[in-house]
């Protein structure tokens, strides 16, 4: 019988955890688009202005500035 409850020990994946973050997620969204619509729309050119500086402060991470011109492969 200790076989039965194998999977009860087994942890989540990521993948799993990450598809049912997302489903809430989409449900959440689905459901507040619902009331506050006219609240989203309004408010999505200054979500857009918003997502520039910090794209720039958050994703520069990758540029590996090294001598003269010539790109660091080795971080």
């Amino acid at each position: 019988m200790a076989h039965d409850k194998h999977w009860l020990e087994r942890r989540p994946t990521r993948l799993q955890i990450g598809l049912v973050a997302g489903l809430v997620g989409l449900i959440i969204v689905t459901l507040l688009w619902d009331t506050h619509k006219a609240l989203f729309l309004s408010a999505a050119p200054w979500l857009l202005v918003l997502a520039c500086p910090l794209m720039h402060l958050l994703m520069h991470g990758g540029h590996h500035h090294g001598p003269k011109g010539k790109m660091r492969d080795d971080e």
